[in-house]
């Protein structure tokens, strides 16, 4: 039972994560919905009726193994897809959970007012550098401009996840080959 009510947590809060709720921009809320729906479905599997170990175990490498893939493609999609850079002004932060925050800039795209999170959570101690009404060097998604991030740089724990991720699922595939 409990593994139902966490897979619908994560259902309900990924559904509102992607439909830009309270949770919109936020990479955190992104990672708390996957979180759950990775610990829903491995709950799920180990109450309701996987009887071999084998099929616990692909079901825990399938779900830990897309989670993980999905989680660093993110991050690597938002380093790829931003590259206009614009003028932004720091605003504050949000969602101030485990030390970590997500700062928010206003910022203008061809004429255009935008305010909104990056898709970067940071640390405190590095948010504490940035002042409010500070302006600095951000990077837009042309094509969809309320995303950005604050830097392009890709990150060897994004590559890690992915290839993890990979791993992990593969690893899911050959224990269902040798079921």
């Amino acid at each position: 039972m409990i593994g139902i009510v966490f897979l619908l947590c994560g259902l309900v809060l990924a559904v509102s994560v992607f439909r830009k709720g309270s949770w919109g921009a936020n990479r955190a809320g992104r990672r708390l919905a996957c979180y759950l729906q990775a610990l829903g479905i491995v709950l799920c599997a180990v109450r309701y009726g996987l009887k071999s170990t084998r099929l616990e175990l692909f079901a825990a490498l399938l779900g830990a193994g897309l989670l993980l893939l999905g989680a660093g493609v993110y991050n690597l999609r938002g380093a790829r897809l931003c590259r206009a850079a614009v003028r932004g002004t720091y605003c504050g932060r949000v969602g101030a959970a485990l030390g970590c925050s997500t700062p928010v800039f206003a910022y203008e795209v061809n004429g255009r007012a935008y305010r909104g999170q990056s898709m970067d959570v940071l640390n405190d101690r590095q948010l504490d550098v940035l002042e409010v009404g500070q302006t600095g060097e951000i990077y837009v998604n042309a094509g969809a401009p309320e995303m950005f991030v604050l830097n392009r740089k890709l990150y060897i724990g994004d590559v890690l996840l992915v290839a993890l991720g990979v791993g992990l699922t593969l690893a899911a595939a050959w224990i269902l080959y040798l079921l």
